[in-house]
């Protein structure tokens, strides 16, 4: 019997003799090694390939044959060794070399030639693929051997590795399955294991442990048995598509959500009453929303409404957000430059005293709450980067925000000095969208045709699911990524 196993290179005819060679000149106390390794530009490995091809007289013990092909690993390591050395300028004296040349072969292991007549092999899982034999024996069937742990690590979430392109934790698992599957399909196989290994008491794998429950090897009560093989009989559930309906809700609400309650149920029960926020990708470049976010900051914080000094504050801004020589910066500079003089020329004249303002209103028992952009006596105003809601919609009551924050105003809502208050607050949309920037106002019977049908189309809500008669958070489907920020949650492509 032969057993086909690795060997290391230092184990190898080659590898020994250099090491006797070194123990030689080391023992010796001469001056060959330092004389040689001078010839050679300080070259460990150009050193010993003319010390070999002198036919200096040594006799090299064990004997070796230079044609080997599987002594070149040994070659390869000393060159990469030497080429490190000598790239650094350190010199060695014998003893060091003699270390630095037993860690370099040491360190890789090679396996001789098959030789045809062994009968017995001790290969890898992946080696034996595509192999046959007579007789397997699959060894270390012991937990956390089999199935080995996958390309895990306990700093890295799971999904930022899968981003960054490295293997699913579940691969390595699967490929050791691949192979344990096929070695046993051999005609006579056997699954062994270890109780002890490395003076410690080892478990099985689940794997074996639940192979002998499912061939009732095993002595053992009836109803254990039976209990144990139900494990892997689950009964099916199906999936529960029915919508959310939670108890009365009469907690505080921002007029913001408020729309998606009108849009978009489902959307309104996860951010608001299961308090849900999706955290923003690590991996996704800034969009249209980060832009809207810092126009609506660089405006509301504007000391001077000067529109070189908003568009020098928006380019700093824009720099801290968007990565470096980002092409997208100069799309968003061209918006700045279209923007700033548009704003100034709008605010120049005007005293604006409350920007992102905090206010309240109770409206069929239920404390509604806005946080208005700007507004100043008289007037509320909204700032939009993209699209403002139509004159239908506002007419509808299905974009209630802004009439709401108007209804709030009328009812001294917000911490204002009220100096000359019209009857009915000016309603106003900054509108900043791309190529045609614009003021767009409803006044008088039209805003307040606009406020009381929001306040009704709020009270018809809050009639829905802040009474007795709670209705269901259903999915809508709606226009707007907004109402679907949440659809993975809904499972509406299940």
């Amino acid at each position: 019997m032969q057993i086909f196993h690795l060997v290391c290179l230092e184990q190898t005819d080659l590898g020994r003799a250099i090491l006797n060679l070194f123990d030689w000149w080391g023992e010796n106390k001469n001056s060959e090694f330092e004389i040689l390794y001078k010839q050679s530009n300080y070259n460990l490995f150009n050193m010993l390939v003319s010390f070999v091809d002198s036919e200096s007289g040594y006799d090299f013990q064990p004997n070796f044959t230079i044609e080997n092909e599987s002594d070149i690993p040994i070659w390869n390591a000393i060159k990469e060794t030497a080429d490190i050395l000598q790239a650094n300028d350190i010199v060695l004296n014998v003893a060091d070399a003699r270390a630095f040349i037993s860690d370099a072969i040491g360190s890789v292991s090679i396996r001789p030639n098959k030789n045809d007549d062994c009968k017995v092999c001790v290969l890898g899982t992946i080696e034996s693929r595509m192999q046959t034999a007579d007789v397997i024996i699959l060894t270390g069937l012991n937990e956390g051997m089999f199935p080995a742990t996958g390309y895990e690590n306990a700093w890295l979430p799971r999904d930022v590795a899968k981003k960054i392109g490295l293997p699913s934790p579940n691969r390595k698992v699967s490929l050791m399955a691949l192979d344990f599957m096929n070695l046993s399909c051999g005609k006579e196989v056997y699954w062994l294991r270890s109780k002890q290994s490395g003076g410690t008491l080892t478990t099985e794998s689940r794997f074996l442990s639940r192979v002998r429950v499912a061939v009732g090897d095993i002595q053992t009560d009836d109803e254990i048995l039976k209990t144990v093989r139900a494990r892997d009989d689950v009964e099916y559930e199906p999936l529960d598509y029915s919508p959310p309906t939670p108890p009365i809700d009469k907690s505080d609400v921002f007029v913001t959500e408020l729309e998606l309650l009108i849009h978009n149920p489902y959307a309104f029960y996860v951010k608001h009453i299961l308090r849900l926020h999706k955290k923003d990708d690590y991996w996704v470049l800034p969009d249209a929303r980060n832009f809207g976010i810092l126009v609506h900051d660089v405006i509301e914080n504007a000391k001077d409404f000067n529109a070189q000094k908003l568009i020098d504050e928006m380019d700093a801004r824009a720099k801290q957000v968007l990565p470096d020589n980002s092409i997208l910066f100069y799309f968003w500079h061209k918006r700045f430059c279209e923007i700033a003089p548009f704003v100034e020329n709008f605010f120049k004249d005007k005293s604006i005293e409350y920007k992102e303002v905090l206010g309240s209103v109770n409206i069929a028992g239920r404390n509604v709450r806005a946080r208005a952009d700007i507004i100043w006596d008289g007037v509320v105003m909204d700032i939009k980067t993209g699209t403002p809601p139509t004159k239908k919609q506002l007419m509808d009551g299905t974009m209630p925000q802004l009439p709401l924050e108007a209804y709030i105003m009328q009812n001294g809502g917000f911490p204002l000095k009220m100096r000359d208050v019209s009857v009915v607050p000016v309603i106003q949309f900054l509108q900043l969208k791309n190529g045609n920037p614009d003021l767009i106002e409803y006044t008088d019977d039209v805003a307040q045709s606009m406020i009381e049908n929001s306040v009704q189309k709020v009270r018809e809500l809050f009639g829905q699911y802040s009474t007795d008669k709670v209705a269901e958070y259903e999915y809508r489907e709606a226009t707007g990524a907004k109402y679907h920020e949440f659809d993975d949650l809904a499972r509406v492509n299940d």
